[in-house]
């Protein structure tokens, strides 16, 4: 009896002996399903886009925690605007869901054509779910800031009184808090304070491009074929130039001289009082002059001239896709954004030669 009964939990130890042993087995041979490298998108990450400029009128859209990314119910990205009344969408994006890791993948990085029109560009992104409702971030486009991050905002035209409020600039210029423009048509001469944002009109005139400022004058071109001095003391024009010219295209006032482009071929030097005192051979439409070198806008750059060495320097990028107004002033190139109603700044140190 007692050789049955030690049989018995012999069988039954090996039983569970061998039981345990193909338990543990089982369990190390079970391949370990491998950790997926691609972020997850959470509800508290939605708003950490990036919003890069790639040209004058595209933004790109990424996110900071990578350019592939889960997320377990997000199944489509819309990009629009918004209104006071709607949410009208542009663009959008689906998913794709991945069994393996058990998530919607998503390819966050989309691209969206701006209004050329505008300086800043209201953007929705909506995340949409599966159980149909969605989230939404709001953000804003500094669509003025291409290609340089730097560019600021000196003047926003519709900012200023209902007469000027539509127009747009032409041209340029400051000295000290002034900022002194000419808007196109038959609109005159302004001055805008930098320290009261008070804007006045200096003079008027029904034709004209180009203007030109330093120490108390600013120098203005009157139907394409006249320059007029303007006293910043007296309120009056003082002097014209003698003369009727044949296509002004450009002026600028360096080292104490006027230069006027005439019918984009010539530039000419005058004195602050119209006397002619020579000439260069140089094609432009708009100009400045900087450490003798003489700046023009082209289509998305800007030529370079060395009035020293009468020698062309490398191109550098324009903040424009258009040539208008550019001047100088104390390290600082200010140009009119025609389109989008603006007078901005960009340090001269930022300009990238072009590639």
């Amino acid at each position: 009896m007692m050789t049955r009964i030690r049989q018995k939990n012999l069988l039954l130890a090996f039983t569970i002996a061998f039981g345990l042993m193909f338990s543990t087995c089982k369990k190390e041979s079970d391949p370990i399903a491998p950790l997926d490298s691609r972020p997850v998108l959470n509800p508290a990450d939605f708003a950490n886009v990036v919003l890069t400029l790639s040209s004058y009128d595209t933004v790109r859209v990424t996110h900071q925690s990578g350019m592939d990314l889960r997320s377990p119910n997000v199944i489509r990205i819309g990009l629009g605007t918004k209104d006071s009344t709607a949410y009208s969408q542009s663009h959008f994006y689906t998913t794709t869901y991945d069994p393996g890791a058990q998530a919607f993948i998503i390819h966050f990085d989309f691209a969206l054509r701006l209004d050329s029109s505008k300086a800043f560009v209201p953007l929705t992104i909506r995340y949409y779910f599966a159980d149909s409702t969605f989230a939404d971030v709001d953000t804003t486009v500094l669509a003025y800031k291409y290609p340089y991050p730097s560019t600021e905002i000196i003047v926003r035209f519709s900012s200023l009184p209902s007469t000027l409020s539509t127009a747009h600039p032409q041209d340029v210029d400051r000295i000290g808090s002034f900022i002194f423009f000419h808007p196109t048509g038959p609109l005159g001469l302004y001055k805008y304070d930098l320290t009261t944002g008070l804007v006045n009109e200096l003079l008027g005139y029904s034709a004209g491009d180009f203007i030109a400022a330093d120490s108390i004058f600013v120098f203005c071109d009157v139907n394409h074929n006249q320059v007029r001095r303007y006293n910043l003391i007296s309120n009056q024009v003082d002097v014209i130039f003698p003369g009727i010219f044949e296509n002004i295209r450009g002026m600028d006032v360096y080292n104490g001289f006027l230069y006027v482009a005439n019918n984009s071929t010539v530039v000419r030097r005058y004195t602050f009082d119209g006397v002619l005192l020579d000439s260069t051979s140089y094609s432009c439409y708009c100009f400045t002059i900087r450490d003798s070198i003489v700046y023009t806008p082209q289509w998305i750059s800007m030529k370079r001239f060395d009035l020293r060495t009468r020698q062309y320097l490398q191109n550098v990028l324009f903040p424009l896709q258009y040539a208008w107004g550019i001047k100088e002033y104390q390290g600082k190139m200010y140009y009119c954004d025609y389109e989008k109603r603006i007078i901005c700044a960009i340090p001269i140190s930022d300009l990238r030669v072009v590639p």
